[in-house]
């Protein structure tokens, strides 16, 4: 499920994993995700910031990127 979708109660326990909630710009903050689209925040799981900002600004491939 996308983390903006509204949750549901057969989608048991949401995680995110996102170093930050942003827009597609991956630096605006997306006021679209609030801690009630989600049950726990990973941070520690997220990409380095490094890549998100190369994957939204210079187009890396999604290979590269994963």
């Amino acid at each position: 499920m996308p983390i903006k979708s509204e949750p549901l109660t057969v989608d048991g326990k949401r995680i995110s994993v996102m170093s930050r909630h942003t827009k597609s710009d991956g630096q605006m903050p997306d006021p679209e995700i609030s801690p009630e689209h989600y049950h726990e925040w990973w941070t520690e799981l997220s990409p380095p910031a490094s890549l998100v900002v190369a994957y939204f600004k210079r187009g890396s491939a999604w290979l590269e990127f994963t």
